[in-house]
């Protein structure tokens, strides 16, 4: 069999370790795909998980409520504590709840009480509160920096053991569960103009 002659400059160009130029036609710059870019991350951290017991014994599980946005208020029951701000700043957000589709906007209340739980529980028998309401514990209000040794806005509750509970403090939790106002009081226009954004973002579906 006689052996195959290739062209010369095909022979040139394999000699010489360079690539023979390719014969298929110059892709159209219309006809590239782009790659989607990725979208940027969220700065808002992610909400700390808790789970919490009611007054009344009933457990409040942050997860009960995803896809919700959240507003998780934290009060105080402690006999120092100004009652009057108390009850003022829990019918805010009592209010809150009101102007608000349940399934999509939760008020989610967190008391701390000095004593015992009974006085949480006449509290709100005696304002009528609806939204649930759990008792504070050590978890809670150390991973939403409400307990501390310094000094912080908003009215603080000192104890023997030299504690200070930072309240009341309101957070707001968009409905993919993450923090995006924190150390909010009182409730303002704000605050409320941007639940309602949160909201429409629900409803949109972005």
């Amino acid at each position: 069999t006689e052996p195959t002659i290739l062209p010369g400059t095909l022979v040139s160009n394999l000699i010489g370790g360079t690539k023979p130029t390719s014969t298929s036609p110059t892709a159209n710059p219309a006809d590239r795909v782009e790659e989607p870019k990725p979208k940027p991350q969220s700065t808002n951290p992610p909400a700390p998980y808790f789970e919490l017991i009611s007054p009344s014994g009933e457990p409040i599980r942050l997860s009960e409520y995803a896809g919700k946005v959240i507003v998780l208020h934290f009060w105080s029951m402690s006999q120092s504590y100004a009652y009057d701000a108390t009850a003022a700043g829990v019918l805010v957000v009592q209010d809150l709840q009101a102007r608000f589709d349940p399934d999509r906007v939760q008020v989610i209340g967190v008391a701390h009480c000095e004593l015992d739980e009974q006085p949480v529980e006449e509290f709100m028998r005696r304002n009528d509160i609806e939204f649930p309401v759990g008792l504070a514990n050590k978890g809670i209000l150390e991973d939403y920096g409400i307990q501390g040794r310094g000094t912080a806005g908003g009215y603080a509750a000192t104890y023997d053991s030299g504690w200070r509970y930072f309240v009341p403090r309101t957070f707001v939790i968009d409905a993919g569960g993450r923090i995006v106002r924190r150390d909010i009081y009182p409730i303002d226009q704000d605050a409320l103009a941007l639940i309602t954004e949160l909201v429409k973002a629900v409803d949109d579906g972005s």
